[in-house]
């Protein structure tokens, strides 16, 4: 996964400037602990003091938006606080990627031009990777390669297998590269960046397969699947796109699959379930795709500007933040009318949606420097904790079905467990 700092300037009004040539001021550990050592404190209510609990939103809002009653009638005793903390150190700048759904190791990447490889077991620092000349705000792995984007313009491949060593730094991009992610069962990897263009490259000779370049703004989000390149843009834009075999047949005219029009603002998000690619904007809509005939097929809900899709594919469902500090849980084959909303904290952007895949029970999220983890069939929050990041978390990750990984500016990676209430009848992780 990722969050570069380019997105939060293009989500909201603040600015936030590349790593210049200026000193960073590195955050120190605590007295008497190393450079990557990792920090234990209590669990706390904190939290539960600054922000009100969530609460679901009733039928009488502003909106109008009918509510399926789905949890207790409110309580003022605040969501529990973790079980235990941990904070790991590190990183000398803000960390603006984070990895951890590899069953290998954690990966962060940040402002101070490095990545780092962490145990999952003992959090312990593997490997410091040095490469890059500016923010690495990009990262993902499979089995052979790890791939990293950066503001330095170029694309960084390094052997997962061989300690990580870097195996090239690929040019080409014409501005800041904000995505990376591989093609399944594949050693092709694709790139965006704030160039309009979309690269994908054959990691083991480092070769350009293909230039995609149908958007005229900066690609904000992107879909990656066996025989398709989803790409969503600043320009309101969603286009469809041949994965590339070969560079023969590499031309944007011969693998342009589709162009859509649909909606008026910037994509935010692209997620698929089963059959149907799912797209947020700006704009208020969820706009849903035909995956084998490559045509729109319908709105799925109006609403508040979007930033982020989970698919809850087991019951075709998709969750959706929205800008004014909800989340929403839509049926695909459902009307608006069974469209649940659950107040996380008003007013708040939530940039942030990350789901526990294995068991599609929980949601983790997070609204300025606070985590909520929501019982996705309860609808409800069942954690919430203030991170130490003292600002905007810039990126969240699932360790496992109870620990959640936050990173922000501060440098820090944040570990909250929660005693989460599993069920008999919830895929053991």
């Amino acid at each position: 996964m990722w969050f570069g700092v380019n997105p939060l300037r293009w989500n909201k009004p603040t600015a936030v400037s590349p790593r210049g040539h200026r000193s960073l001021k590195r955050h120190l550990p605590p007295q008497g602990s190393k450079e990557d050592s990792t920090s234990t404190t209590s669990p706390t209510n904190q939290g539960s003091s600054v922000h009100p609990p969530p609460t679901l939103c009733n039928s009488s809002s502003p909106d109008h938006t009918p509510v399926v009653p789905l949890q207790a009638p409110f309580s003022a005793t605040p969501p529990p606080a973790p079980t235990s903390t941990r904070v790991l150190y590190g990183h000398t700048a803000g960390v603006c990627a984070l990895l951890a759904s590899d069953d290998r190791y954690i990966v962060s990447a940040s402002m101070d031009a490095t990545l780092r490889v962490w145990s999952r077991g003992s959090f312990h620092c593997y490997h410091v990777l040095k490469g890059h000349r500016d923010v690495v705000c990009a990262v993902a792995l499979n089995a052979t390669f790890l791939v990293s984007g950066s503001h330095d313009f170029t694309v960084g491949l390094w052997r997962a297998a061989a300690d990580f060593r870097l195996h090239r730094r690929l040019d080409g991009h014409a501005g800041h590269v904000t995505h990376v992610a591989f093609v399944p069962s594949a050693n092709v990897a694709v790139s965006a960046a704030e160039d309009a263009s979309l690269r994908v490259w054959q990691c083991d000779v480092g070769l350009c397969l293909a230039v995609l370049s149908k958007h005229t703004s900066r690609i904000s989000c992107m879909l990656i699947t066996p025989t398709a390149i989803w790409s969503g843009g600043a320009d309101a834009v969603v286009s469809v796109w041949r994965v590339p075999l070969s560079t023969s047949t590499s031309t944007c005219a011969a693998l342009l699959l589709g162009f859509f029009r649909v909606h008026t603002k910037t994509v935010q998000a692209l997620v698929q379930c089963q059959q149907t690619v799912l797209s947020a904007s700006n704009d208020g809509f969820i706009q849903t795709y035909d995956v084998v005939t490559l045509t729109p097929r319908r709105r799925l809900v109006t609403g508040p500007p979007w930033y982020m899709l989970a698919c809850l594919h087991r019951n075709r469902q998709v969750v959706a933040s929205a800008g004014d500090g909800t989340l929403w849980r839509c049926d695909l084959d459902g009307t608006e009318e069974s469209n649940a909303r659950l107040e996380v904290l008003p007013g708040v952007w939530i940039p942030h949606v990350q789901l526990h895949a294995a068991s599609e029970g929980f949601l983790a999220c997070v609204a300025a420097s606070t985590l909520f983890v929501v019982d996705v069939r309860s609808w409800r929050v069942v954690g919430q904790c203030d991170t130490p990041h003292g600002g905007l978390i810039h990126s969240i990750a699932w360790l496992n079905a109870s620990t959640v990984l936050t990173t922000g500016a501060d440098g820090l990676i944040h570990c909250a467990t929660f005693h989460l209430p599993h069920d008999d009848k919830q895929e053991k992780c």
